[in-house]
């Protein structure tokens, strides 16, 4: 076992690790968290050279709140086959970017079997998606019995951490495995437009959750009603539930064009979906104004096309209300 923990400024860089790893080939456990690890001293060209190190007994692999170009570094150096646990939660400096396909590529490549394996494993796993960073988990809910992973990574942009996850989705993975999508974007620039239209070509994605923000939500809503143009089918084509934060704050009348084009539209086949609604309100019918969700635009979402049903979600945990709208026969 190798556990760095909480190492001051100066007090080891990755020329140092490096050295370690070199030297403990049997390695079963190595863990570096809360450490300023200092950059190589060696050249970007010399540590390209550096070969990497096999080791065959390594299970499990912790990386915590070091910068993103030490993590990099290091995991280049790193072939472990036997892997079962991979933590990562990489830090970023705006004054000090990076190269992320570089780092998805040469850092991260190499781990991708363990990933495609993990999630072949697990039935689901939840990306998360902020500004600039991202985190995707595939774990046990009940424990740490099975191989999972953990990637966080900061100062990265959609557009770049996206195919990445992609590709793993699209080789070779069980397609029944279940990928749940939150998006907290407050703005989106071109760039990021770019990476979510790449999202929107993945199967595997069921549940997209979203928290509202006014430019991103009105670009997502339109990603949702339009037209991927690569795979000619609606833009997340196995979305089964959409659900909404802080749902009185929601457009309701762009929801609702959203639905008539993804499912009204001739042509269009679509999964029915299910919209799940979680109101800043304890009580969601109750308010004043703008935060009380009318029970005319639950009527109207309900009766659109393609959507199963309504739920109300408490924000505190507890059961929803569903608010399933039917039709009353005649002289009931």
């Amino acid at each position: 076992m190798l556990s760095l923990e909480q190492l001051c400024d100066g007090a080891i860089s990755v020329d140092d690790v490096l050295g370690l790893l070199t030297v403990s080939p049997l390695l079963e456990w190595l863990e570096i968290a809360d450490s300023e690890v200092e950059p190589s001293r060696s050249s970007a060209a010399a540590l390209t050279r550096t070969p990497p190190v096999q080791f065959l007994s390594l299970k499990t692999i912790k990386l915590d709140g070091i910068h993103v170009d030490v993590v990099g570094n290091i995991l280049r150096f790193i072939r472990a086959p036997s892997c079962e646990a991979f933590w990562l939660v990489a830090e970023g400096q705006a004054h000090n970017p990076f190269d992320p396909n570089e780092f998805l590529d040469q850092s991260l490549g190499h781990f991708s079997a363990f990933v495609r394996s993990t999630l072949d494993v697990h039935g689901s796993s939840k990306l998360c998606l902020l500004r600039d960073r991202i985190q995707w988990i595939c774990s046990s809910p009940g424990g740490l019995d099975h191989p999972y992973f953990s990637v966080d990574i900061s100062a990265i942009k959609l557009n770049s951490s996206i195919p990445w996850i992609a590709q793993l989705l699209g080789q070779g993975v069980n397609q029944a495995h279940r990928l749940t999508a939150f998006s907290k974007l407050i703005e989106i620039d071109t760039e990021d437009l770019a990476g979510l239209e790449r999202l929107s070509l993945v199967p595997n994605i069921r549940t997209l959750q979203m928290y509202v923000a006014r430019q991103s939500t009105e670009v997502i809503l339109s990603l949702l009603g339009g037209t991927n143009e690569v795979i000619r089918s609606p833009s997340f084509p196995g979305l089964e539930v959409l659900q909404l934060a802080s749902a009185s704050e929601w457009p309701f009348l762009d929801l609702e064009r959203m639905l008539v084009r993804r499912y009204g539209e001739p042509g269009r086949a679509a999964c029915p979906m299910r919209i799940v609604l979680t109101p800043a309100l304890s009580d969601p019918l109750s308010g004043r104004g703008n935060q009380r969700i009318q029970f005319e635009q639950l009527v109207r979402i309900r009766t659109s096309p393609g959507v199963e049903s309504v739920t109300l979600e408490s924000r505190f945990g507890q059961d929803g209300m569903p608010a399933c709208i039917y039709d009353d026969a005649p002289g009931e």
